[in-house]
């Protein structure tokens, strides 16, 4: 399959618009059923070719101070495998697998803001680089559990959970943004139309960070040494432990 990513404006540089994104995709894969229709199994091998890869980068040219823009960056392409498992259990409780390894490298490519770092001068080659904010390991599962409590009230619950591996910042592989397991728990009962359930979001407060982006500070010192705008790594954070309750009614 072929597809396009459309170009557009970054809003910090607007005199420089980006180019459209286009990839090919290849996938070979089968699905299979099993015990009397009670599961169901399914794996691909995926090859994913990209070329002119909308990229953020810090363009340290602009003014008043340097900022981050999209530009098209060289060629990459992405291989990998992904397969997940379905099957009831028994008639209250089923069970969800899935699973994907992705390797992800940059075939060719220049940023040239990338030359002042260690290993990529003289211009910033990020050739067999691996390509930033992707997790070669992504794991989720679930457990679904809905039964008769009495003749008129159901009761329900679900244990979820999601696991991604370390990734990288930028394919400057300099910043390592750790791996991150998400555990989330629900239940209640179900009468009538009315839903009433207890929810666990993050059950365990998992507190590393979910992303990053390099920066600079907004001042002209770095420990104590006078600088132009030095770089930095600022980095996002997802939703800590959040505990409550819904109440729902369908007409």
């Amino acid at each position: 399959a072929n597809g396009e990513k459309a170009g557009g404006i970054d809003e910090n540089k607007p005199s420089q618009p980006f180019g459209p994104e286009r990839n090919w995709s290849y996938e070979l894969g089968v699905k299979q059923g099993f015990d009397d229709g009670r599961g169901l199994f399914d794996v691909a091998l995926f090859y994913i070719d990209r070329s002119d890869l909308q990229t953020p980068v810090l363009d340290p040219t602009l003014l008043p101070r340097p900022d981050t823009v999209v530009v098209n960056v060289g060629t990459a392409h992405s291989v990998g495998v992904e397969a997940q498992l379905r099957y009831r259990l028994s008639e209250a409780l089923s069970v969800n697998l899935g699973g994907t390894y992705t390797d992800a490298k940059f075939d060719s490519g220049i940023i040239s803001s990338f030359a002042t770092f260690s290993g990529f001068a003289p211009n910033g080659d990020i050739s067999g680089q691996p390509m930033g904010r992707t997790s070669k390991l992504q794991l989720n599962g679930s457990l679904d559990f809905q039964a008769p409590l009495t003749d008129k009230v159901d009761w329900f619950w679900r244990l979820d959970g999601s696991y991604q591996s370390k990734q990288y910042m930028d394919p400057t592989a300099l910043t390592t943004i750790p791996g991150r397991a998400i555990v989330n728990l629900r239940a209640g009962i179900e009468t009538g139309g009315f839903r009433i359930e207890a929810f666990a979001e993050n059950l365990f407060n998992e507190d590393s960070p979910t992303s990053a982006f390099r920066d600079v500070y907004f001042g002209n010192y770095d420990t104590g040494v006078a600088r132009i705008f030095p770089y930095r790594v600022t980095l996002s954070y997802g939703r800590q432990r959040l505990l409550g309750g819904r109440v729902t009614y369908r007409f």
